[in-house]
């Protein structure tokens, strides 16, 4: 490759956007710290990151960490809608973003209330306020019976002008996980797509769920770990949450595809085959 065609490559690479060029991991918390640690002062793992910080009604207090490498949620007994955010900086305004959580859970059958289901969701947001509820996409893991776990895209199937959601499907091993599963919300904000995926065998195999849309005027700016009503006899156990720009369990999870990194490589490709002509003519 010769000097002007090399100098035309790297300055498209460093054109694209973040994380199209190298996938980012650009938050991820593994719960490792003391016994105790509410969730606003976990430790995020990527240097860069960003903490949580929970909404202003107080319904995670007492939540806290394990010591074993989790974050307990059997402190919330309260019915109350409990969230945690995270703002992302910068702003990620195209190609493809992955929302990550593995959890453990065992849920009680005798406690379930219908008028009062257990829910656990993670968002991406699209407004960076404080206690935004702008979606960007989510999975949501609701408890649909008293003996079954489901998971879905867009609690309200469609969030946002022409979005759509993904239908629930339910989550196999019923009340039970002891093996971590594995959500993941997978977004494409160039062609405005999502899917849903888990896995119940530590990321060796995914079942994607797709077929969701995106709100095309809607970007990513901040994360929402929503957990609503009572965990308290639940014993669900959050093992990590992670945010990416990249496909997190490559050859087993499905890519969103990315087309803006693929119309600029052909950029690339076409600059080469024009170097490489100009060096047949001399």
């Amino acid at each position: 490759m010769n000097r002007p065609t090399r100098t035309v490559l790297l300055f498209t690479l460093a054109a694209l956007p973040i994380g199209q060029a190298h996938g980012v991991l650009l938050q991820e918390f593994l719960f490792s710290d003391p016994v105790g640690t509410n969730i606003v002062a976990t430790s995020n793992s990527v240097a860069s990151g960003q903490p949580w910080y929970d909404d202003v009604q107080g319904d995670l207090a007492g939540l806290a960490t394990n010591g074993l490498g989790q974050y307990d949620t059997a402190l919330k007994t309260n019915t109350a809608t409990g969230d945690a955010f995270i703002d992302v900086m910068p702003d990620v305004t195209s190609g493809a973003v992955y929302g990550v959580m593995e959890l453990t859970y065992a849920f009680d059958e005798l406690t379930f209330d219908s008028a009062e289901p257990e829910d656990i969701r993670l968002a991406l947001l699209s407004l960076g306020s404080v206690g935004s509820s702008t979606i960007a996409a989510e999975f949501q893991i609701t408890r649909t019976s008293a003996t079954e776990l489901a998971i879905s895209g867009n609690a309200v199937g469609a969030v946002g002008s022409g979005a759509t959601g993904i239908p629930a499907v339910v989550l196999p091993g019923g009340l039970t996980a002891s093996t971590p599963l594995i959500a993941v919300v997978a977004a494409n904000l160039d062609t405005d797509i999502f899917s849903i995926s888990f896995s119940t065998d530590s990321g060796v195999s995914f079942t994607t769920m797709g077929g969701g849309k995106l709100d095309p005027a809607r970007n990513f700016l901040q994360v929402r770990m929503r957990l609503n009503n009572d965990l308290s006899q639940d014993n669900v156990l959050i093992d990590r949450v992670a945010i990416s720009t990249h496909n997190p369990f490559p050859g087993a999870l499905p890519s969103i595809p990315e087309p803006s990194c693929a119309a600029i490589a052909l950029v690339c490709v076409g600059a080469i085959a024009a170097g490489r002509r100009r060096r047949v003519r001399r």
